[in-house]
Order: C-alpha cells, then sequence, then structure tokens
C-alpha cells in the first residue's frame, strides 16, 4: 500500500486525495495550518443570521471547462448564480464591469456602442507617448475622468502605494464593455453551491483512506520518512525557508457586522474614492437568493501587505519575483518524492476551475505513472531542421555547428525557400541531408513544410532554427537534459543584449501598452547571462532553436504558414503556451550565436510586420480593446510622424494594408 501525503486541504489538495482514493491502493494524510478544511474556498454558517458566509471572501464558480464542470458537480447541487458588481464613487452607485450604461450615467449620455467606442478613444491623453507608471498607463486610454473615478482610488487601496509608483505594465487588463451586460464574469456556467463549499470538501474526503489533520504545520520538522511522495500546496518560498528571499503578495482582511433586513441590495460594491479607506463590501446573503434571512452578515474588505500572520490572497509577480521564483523552481528536481502544486505552490493567481483542471491532470498523470510498470526508453531520435533562403555561406557554417554537437543529430532536415545564390547546387552534394527544395514562401511557409516533414519521419524531437545562426557544440545535449516539452536556447546577438531575451511575459490584457513583450533588464540587478536561473519559464520564443518533443507537435499543429514572415514563431509559441498550456522554458547554458543583426530599413517589411502583428493582437487578445489595439497603434505612429514632422508615407502605407488584411483575413497579398 503506497502512503501519501498531502499538504493542504484546498482544491488542489482535495482533489488530488479524491482521486488518488479512488484509483490507487494507499493512504492518505492531509494536513492544514487551519482549523478546517477548504483553504480559502471555506463557508460556514454564520451563528447570528444562518447566512452562508464566504469567510475569506466571494467565491463564485465560473468556467468554460466543461471536465472540470463534470467532476465539480458529483460532490454537491450547484445553483446558477450571475455576479453583478457594483462600484460607488462620490456617492453615485455605477455598474461594473464600466459597460455601456456606466459610461452613459457616468457622462449624462445616451451614446450607442459605436459611439461610445469613438469617445472613450477621444479621452485619452495623447501626449503620453510611452507611459513610465500605472497612472499614465490608464490616463493615455481613458483620459483623466474615468481613471480617477474607477482606478485612482480603488488601485491605490489594492496596491497600498500611489499608482505611479507601480509599473505600467501591472494593469493588467480595463474591463469596458460597449454593451449592457454587466455580468462580471464572461465563462458559460456560473454558479454556488447550494450548501456551501465546505460541503463539497466533506465529501471529497470523505473516503476512508483519507485522514485529516487539522492545525497542523508542515516545516522541516515535519517527519516524511512514512511517505511515498508528497503533494505540496503551500507558499514556495516558505517551503524553502525564504532562502532567495521572499515572495510578494497582497492580503486582505475584513470587519464582520450584522444588521436587520437588507444592508446594501447587492452581494458585493466596490468602493473606488481613495478617501473611503476599504476597498468593497460584500453581503453574503445575496449569495445564496434563494434563502430567505431576516438579519444579514456584512463584511467590509481592507487591503494591505502580507504579514507573518496573514495569508497570501493576490501575487504580484513583479519581474523581480519572476526571477526569485525561478530560483526556487530550480531547486525543485532535487526533490523527487515532492509535487508541488496549486495558486501558492506555483505562485500563479488561479482562478477556482484553473486549480481544479490543473490537479485533475497532475492526479490523473501520477496514477497512471505508479499503475504501470515503467519500461526501457529507447534512445530518443531528435531531427533538426534548419530554413534557409540566399545565406549559403551562413548555411554552411550552421550545418557545421549541426555536425560538431556533443549528442549526435539523427538527421538534419534543410529546407530551401528558392534560394538563387548556389544554394540549391550545393545541398545537391549534401547526401547525408534531408533536403527539401521549394518555392519562397517565406520563413513560416519553411518551418512549416520542415517542422511536418521531421515530424512524419518519426522523430521523437525536432530542433528548428534559421541559417543564420551557430550553436555551440554543448547546445542540443543541454536542451535535451531540462526533458521539458519545449526548451529554448539562449539567443546571442553581436551584441549581447538582454532584448534578445525571449519575453518572461507577454501582456495581451492591457490594451495600453504598445509592445506586449516583458524582457528581463539590468534594473532587476542581472548584469549578466551567467546571472540568470539556470532554467527559466517565459512566454513566447524565437524560431531560432527551440527544441519541440514529438508530443508538442501532435497537439498544436505547425506554424502558421499564411503569415509569410515575422511573427509566425510568437504565434506558434503562444499558441503552444496559451492554448495547450505547454510551457516554455529557457535554458541558460544551451547557447546559439547570431550571425546577422534585425535591420529595418526595407519599408515593406513594416507590412508583414504589422500585419502579423495585428493577426496575434485579434487571435490572442483577451478582452474587446486588446483585439482592437492595432487600430490604436497605427494612429499612434501617424500622430507620432506629426509630431516630429517626419511623415515615412511608404512605410505608413504599408501598415495601413496590413491593418486592413489582418481584420479582413487576407493572407495573400505580397510585396
Amino acid at each position: 500500500m503506497k502512503k501519501f501525503l498531502i499538504v493542504g486541504t484546498g482544491f488542489s489538495g482535495a482533489v488530488i486525495a479524491e482521486r488518488l482514493s479512488e484509483n490507487v491502493d494507499c493512504s492518505i494524510t492531509m494536513i492544514d495550518e487551519r482549523s478546517h478544511i477548504g483553504g480559502n474556498c471555506y463557508t460556514e454558517r454564520d451563528k447570528e443570521t444562518d447566512v452562508m458566509v464566504h469567510t475569506y471572501g466571494p467565491h463564485i464558480f465560473n468556467t468554460d471547462n466543461v471536465e472540470v464542470w463534470n467532476y465539480i458537480q458529483k460532490f454537491g447541487e450547484f445553483i446558477p448564480y450571475i455576479n453583478r458588481v457594483k462600484a460607488v464613487y462620490k456617492k453615485k452607485v455605477y455598474s461594473m464591469p464600466i459597460n455601456l450604461h456606466t459610461i452613459n450615467q457616468f457622462f449624462d449620455k445616451a451614446l450607442d456602442p459605436e459611439e461610445a467606442k469613438v469617445f472613450i478613444e477621444s479621452l485619452g491623453e495623447k501626449d503620453i507617448e510611452k507611459p513610465q507608471n500605472f497612472e499614465e498607463q490608464a490616463l493615455k486610454f481613458l483620459g483623466k475622468d474615468l481613471y480617477k473615478a474607477f482606478f485612482y482610488g480603488y488601485t491605490k487601496k489594492q496596491w497600498g502605494c500611489e499608482p505611479t509608483e507601480l509599473p505600467a505594465d501591472i494593469l493588467k487588463r480595463l474591463p469596458i464593455r460597449f454593451n449592457y451586460n454587466d455580468n462580471y464574469y464572461a465563462n458559460p456556467i456560473q454558479g454556488i453551491p447550494k450548501d456551501g463549499y465546505t460541503a463539497l470538501f466533506d465529501k471529497m474526503l470523505s473516503h476512508p483512506y483519507i485522514t485529516v489533520k487539522l492545525n497542523t504545520k508542515f516545516d522541516k520538522n515535519y517527519d516524511i520518512s512514512p511517505y511515498d511522495h508528497i503533494f505540496y500546496t503551500g507558499p514556495i518560498d516558505a517551503f524553502f525557508e525564504y532562502k532567495h528571499r521572499k515572495l510578494s503578495y497582497r492580503t486582505v482582511f475584513f470587519e464582520k457586522k450584522v444588521v436587520d433586513g437588507d444592508y446594501q441590495g447587492n452581494a458585493v460594491i466596490n468602493y473606488t474614492d481613495d478617501s473611503v479607506p476599504y476597498t468593497r463590501v460584500h453581503e453574503h446573503k445575496h449569495f445564496t437568493p434563494w434563502e430567505t434571512h431576516a438579519k444579514t452578515t456584512v463584511f467590509t474588505e481592507f487591503s494591505r501587505e502580507t504579514g507573518p500572520d496573514d495569508q497570501p490572497y493576490y501575487p504580484k509577480r513583479l519581474s523581480a519575483d519572476m526571477i526569485t521564483l525561478a530560483k526556487y523552481q530550480e531547486e525543485l528536481p532535487k526533490l523527487s518524492n515532492f509535487t508541488f502544486i496549486g495558486r501558492l505552490a506555483t505562485y500563479r493567481y488561479m482562478d477556482m476551475h484553473h486549480v481544479i483542471a490543473e490537479a485533475l491532470a497532475v492526479a490523473k498523470t501520477f496514477i497512471e505513472k505508479i499503475n504501470t510498470k515503467p519500461k526501457p526508453e529507447p534512445m530518443p531520435t531528435v531531427a533538426t531542421v534548419v530554413v534557409t533562403y540566399n545565406r549559403l555561406s551562413m548555411l554552411k557554417d550552421c550545418i557545421v555547428a549541426l555536425e560538431g554537437q556533443n549528442r549526435k543529430i539523427d538527421g538534419i532536415v534543410v529546407v530551401n525557400n528558392g534560394s538563387t545564390d548556389g544554394t540549391e547546387e550545393w545541398l545537391k552534394t549534401r547526401s547525408d541531408l534531408i533536403v527539401i527544395n521549394q518555392g519562397n514562401v517565406g520563413g513560416a511557409g519553411g518551418f512549416y513544410t520542415g517542422l511536418e516533414e521531421a515530424y512524419n519521419r518519426g522523430y521523437d524531437w525536432i530542433w528548428i532554427m534559421d541559417d543564420d545562426v551557430v550553436a555551440d557544440k554543448e547546445c542540443l545535449k543541454e536542451l535535451l537534459a531540462v526533458n521539458k516539452p519545449i526548451a529554448i536556447p539562449l539567443r546571442i546577438s553581436k551584441k549581447a543584449s538582454f532584448k534578445d531575451l525571449p519575453a518572461i511575459k507577454y501582456d495581451l490584457k492591457n490594451p495600453l501598452i504598445s509592445n506586449p513583450r516583458v524582457v528581463i533588464d539590468d534594473k532587476l540587478g542581472i548584469k549578466s547571462f551567467q546571472e540568470l536561473p539556470k532554467e527559466l519559464l517565459v512566454e513566447d520564443l524565437s524560431f531560432e532553436g527551440p527544441l519541440f518533443s514529438r508530443e508538442v507537435v501532435e497537439k498544436v499543429g505547425l506554424p502558421e504558414k499564411k503569415l509569410f514572415i515575422y511573427h509566425d514563431d510568437t504565434e506558434y509559441g503562444l499558441r503552444c503556451n496559451r492554448k495547450f498550456n505547454f510551457p516554455i522554458v529557457l535554458v541558460r547554458d544551451a547557447a546559439l550565436h547570431r550571425q546577422v543583426e534585425d535591420k529595418d530599413e526595407v519599408n515593406w517589411k513594416s507590412y508583414y510586420k504589422f500585419r502579423n502583428k495585428s493577426f496575434i493582437h485579434i487571435k490572442y487578445g483577451d478582452n474587446l480593446l486588446v483585439k482592437l489595439k492595432p487600430f490604436a497603434l497605427f494612429l499612434s505612429s501617424i500622430m507620432k510622424d506629426a509630431f516630429k514632422f517626419k511623415y515615412h508615407t511608404e512605410k505608413q502605407k504599408y501598415r495601413f494594408w496590413g491593418l486592413v488584411d489582418a481584420y479582413s483575413s487576407n493572407y495573400y497579398r505580397r510585396f
């Protein structure tokens, strides 16, 4: 019989325990330092009012994941519930998120959706070219009035400082709707368990294999020797006793009162004036409209920095935090009998349905592993795909570096995109290469062909690159050593700039930033590549050296060949990371060197860059404003030219057609 320890009784721990108890002959011990199960989702009846109270703040279950929905319903009845949040500013009540009703009420207008879009665009402060902080970011997009009303005071209270002290990219999204929809969530499935969340946890943990110990803290003195595996859901920095410093969180606390009747007429009301010390008020009986209560329980919510005795709520995930997190994550491979899972152990903000989905996936993989006898694995095969166009001398250098790898490459596929410089003739002399000659279908078309060829030949790993890079001899070995579905090398240009690194964040939530790529820079105290963590999670990639497992290509598919050139690699990385949840890992000790620098002096390139950048915002933007942001970028570039009295007419023409073609889905124009 296997013995498991699960630290934490929130949804991550509860799902793992329930799945293991149903599928493995085991004994499970669950511990929690609190006096109850359920983590922050704990609910209980108020003794004075009998109202079901969300002790740690409102939890409205919402999801678009049918698998998660079918699973959680096994443990209790959910009643449909729509969360309609209100906001109070200067003693007036407004609808949230900001929608057409809010706009018309605030400005005393009667605008239709199109008129409202134009009106909101006119409010932005156009003299702010590059926002340097949160406040400038909001002013550039919304203008002073809406910012002061709904963001300034609330943000100041939520984060505990002036918005000018916060970086611009902390503004994740501006939830504005140009219709009258005031449903706080966009997911189609929304509800609250009829008997509260604690009843769900009681049923999930009712199996005789499961023993729960409350008021029990996990630390270095806890005896883990009896257990075959430990699932840890607590803070990752606390596990390592903060050896690399603490990660930063904001926490919340509540003041409770009980009154007769109905206190505020709604479940949640935000208070956006900075003169009001609290952020919002919850009236819990409105979360159960199917019940009747003579008295009501009200929680007033305050925000502050997380102290030693506070429960961490919101991970700040600032750039310095992400570097610290990477250092902790470097320690994890040494802990083969531990699994770190959940919001605190992975330092991510996760809604309930995300937590449940992750726990179900982890449990499934773990159960399959321990219920199946391991078989000796054959040596994995690796193919390299090189796309080339009229750079024969660089292609030769690239091939020499590949043949010199200290981990043998099983096949080299060269896709020649119609070169006219003797490349095709030279390739005819290389019978040891797998050569595909085709017309010039751009880098995107070349990688589409090469990746498809390597996949169809059955290789386990596929390593792709342009012809202008030279890999260090240990590059492939280091990429394979991390054993991650997507591993990318440290791409070093002749300038050796941090700008060559992939983005640690690719922000497609915030409509106010011109460049969604957030890269590491020397402001974090990192002065050289060697000061980077050995492995760093990033959110985009370049087709200059990424190594893909066969599983990635099988599930994600091939690059978007219609993009021709530019941003096809960014799109593929976003598809891998966001749609299929494949993490992208930058491997510090795997290096390749670029032989040419990017040059933008050819105006026609602006067409492809702008069209494909617009395509990415349309396809992956998290809200309507981001999907429409390319319009603002185009207009901004024209205004910037006008301000400087420099008119790049030809370049703007190409950008215009790029914008038009992106929104009309025309990917066949060529310049």
